[in-house]
């Protein structure tokens, strides 16, 4: 077993582009410009008085004919808010439909039975990621990872850390950003770090990139798609942390729980970790 040249050189997707529903003009360019995935935006980023055009314009993006791998998704309103129901009917009888459903103010595993109710069908059973940006969401997020209609757990630390009054930069957050990962990490599902929000400070997103990965996340989001190579080539594996990972495993590790590679023990945990790698990195990855 050998690490392919082209695997080598092959990207790795991380990132989950958000794109206001309001600007169909930035569309075309959202489903091109390499992110994992692309979510059409009907919250944060629409006024309540345009909440009706903006679900009429988003209807387009998931029906635009573009030589495309990006996964389109879209983040609805809060299931709370009479603009969240109405999102869900009117996704509901859409010709064309998102492949993943993000959903804000996720306090309850209550809020996947809802969405399933509505949308799910024999031919048609989107993905469903929890938007966890409140303190009930941190304090119950293992019962809504736990539900099995959610597929992954993304953090919006800029609406947690306004309700708790904190810095983005605390440590509260950080504490927020653990109790999701480790939610995702028990139930296998995907654990998305927030946004980066400061357009013009690349440093500070690769710092805030970088350590997203060391906490456990597995992809992060962006808001400019000019975020995108700097958040997938931080997320993916290096050539050389490949080339181990394939060493591990020849080394017969993962079976005999133990191995000696180039004067490094390795145990069972180590190997498993390679084990994952190789799958995920031959298999490609999307979040």
């Amino acid at each position: 077993m050998s690490p392919d040249d082209t695997l080598i050189n092959r990207r790795q997707r991380r990132s989950a582009l958000i794109t206001p529903a309001l600007r169909p003009d930035r569309y075309v360019n959202a489903l091109t410009c390499g992110a994992a995935v692309a979510i059409v935006d009907l919250e944060d980023s629409v006024a309540v008085d345009k909440k009706y055009d903006a679900r009429q314009m988003a209807a387009e993006f998931f029906s635009l004919q573009v030589e495309t791998e990006t996964v389109r998704g879209i983040r609805i309103n809060a299931l709370t808010t009479e603009h969240g129901l109405r999102d869900l009917l009117t996704i509901a009888d859409w010709p064309s439909k998102p492949i993943s459903i993000l959903v804000p103010k996720a306090d309850s595993p209550r809020d996947f039975d809802i969405v399933a109710e509505i949308l799910d069908r024999d031919d048609y059973k989107p993905l469903l990621y929890a938007l966890i940006e409140t303190p009930r969401a941190v304090a119950d997020v293992q019962t809504i990872a736990a539900h099995n209609r959610v597929a992954g757990l993304s953090f919006g630390a800029a609406d947690y850390a306004m309700m708790i009054r904190a810095t983005r930069e605390s440590m509260p957050l950080l504490s927020a950003r653990q109790a999701i990962v480790n939610a995702a990490h028990r139930h296998g599902k995907m654990a998305v770090d927030s946004p980066f929000f400061e357009l013009e400070d690349t440093d500070s997103l690769i710092r805030e990139t970088a350590s997203a990965k060391s906490w456990g996340f597995h992809a992060k989001g962006a808001v400019h798609p000019s975020q995108i190579e700097v958040i997938d080539s931080w997320f993916a594996p290096t050539p050389e942390e490949i080339r181990v990972a394939y060493e591990i495993l020849e080394s017969g590790a993962l079976d005999s729980g133990i191995a000696n590679i180039n004067g490094r023990m390795v145990g069972a945990p180590i190997a498993e970790d390679a084990h994952k790698t190789v799958q995920e990195y031959e298999r490609g990855s999307n979040v």
